[in-house]
């Protein structure tokens, strides 16, 4: 018996001395979680192997040795537990983009509700009373959607020019939502209701003097990926608002500051999608060389691009700050 525990437990102690090796390298690369939870087993059937050898109690010298082994395998384990695998700077960001979305699903959700329910108020408003239609549409805009004039047209002039001033507008108009966000909330939900029944005025008053065709081939191609960034921008702000809704308001300074670095992270992240968008709205949306087939597939491409990307799965590995 004391022989068959001891070539078992020699077997046991050769195996974790070799995934030591790799477990305590200073090169980051080399802690596979595998090998961690492989080592943990390991470990598991050494500690098994003292109580076997406790239990027999004729080899003090094997038991001995095996606790030895035991107490160093588990000093492998804490060190372990305490040094943090270092990333990259990029890598821990997107971590803390994508963990950020994950753990306030809920609220974007209502989010994008009220932005989706103020789009239908303002279309069937528009519909319905097309003269409160001047309270929400400029002068010069609904002589050109009745006259069916495209404006838009325009950009083909200079779309360079067009791409960067659509592009800095569409980047004003996301952090105004995500200031008014961060006004306890009620800034960012007011801006949101308030762009959502402008969106669907246009648009129902565009369908009211046959203008919508022309209208939505126009924002095919762009559209989905735009108005998707304008909900995550009041989304943003409102994760440092709702910290002000919160009760008790105990430790509220520390609240907000972490709520602002997580709402700072996700505003981060959906920037650069408005020069993207804004980026087709100029050269591609206008013009009459791409086909509507083509802006349909370029706009729900550009948006599943966006949405896969932001929620792609964050691995165990990634979660452990």
């Amino acid at each position: 018996m004391n022989k068959k525990l001891l070539a078992k437990a020699r077997r046991t102690i050769s195996e974790m001395k070799e995934a030591r090796t790799d477990l305590t390298h200073p090169d980051p690369a080399r802690h596979r979680l595998a090998d961690c939870f492989r080592y943990v087993v390991q470990f598991e059937q050494l500690a098994g192997l003292v109580y076997q050898a406790r239990k027999v109690q004729k080899s003090e010298g094997m038991e001995s040795g095996l606790e030895e082994e035991l107490s160093e395998s588990f000093h492998t384990l804490l060190s372990l537990q305490a040094a943090p695998v270092e990333t990259s700077l990029y890598a821990r960001w997107i971590r803390d983009y994508r963990l950020a979305w994950r753990k306030n699903l809920p609220l974007f959700t209502i989010t994008t509700m009220l932005f989706l329910g103020s789009l239908v108020i303002g279309w069937f408003c528009a519909v319905q009373r097309p003269e409160y239609a001047s309270l929400l549409i400029g002068q010069h805009m609904q002589e050109r959607v009745i006259s069916s004039s495209p404006w838009f047209k325009e950009l083909n002039d200079n779309p360079l020019l067009g791409g960067v001033q659509i592009a800095l507008n569409n980047i004003a108009v996301s952090m105004k939502m995500f200031a008014g966000g961060c006004l306890l909330g009620i800034g960012g939900i007011l801006l949101l209701i308030y762009n959502g029944i402008q969106f669907g005025s246009v648009f129902g008053f565009c369908y009211l003097y046959k203008f919508d065709k022309e209208l939505l081939e126009f924002v095919l191609s762009h559209g989905p990926l735009e108005l998707s960034i304008i909900v995550a921008s009041a989304f943003c702000g409102m994760l440092v608002g709702k910290v002000f809704l919160s009760w008790p308001l105990r430790n509220l300074s520390d609240r907000a500051s972490k709520a602002g670095s997580v709402a700072f992270t996700v505003l981060l992240g959906i920037l650069p999608w408005l020069v993207l968008a804004a980026s087709f709205e100029a050269f591609v949306s206008p013009s009459a060389q791409f086909s509507i087939s083509f802006k349909i597939t370029a706009g729900i491409v550009l948006a599943l691009c966006f949405w896969v990307w932001t929620f792609w799965p964050v691995s165990d590995q990634e979660r452990i700050p």
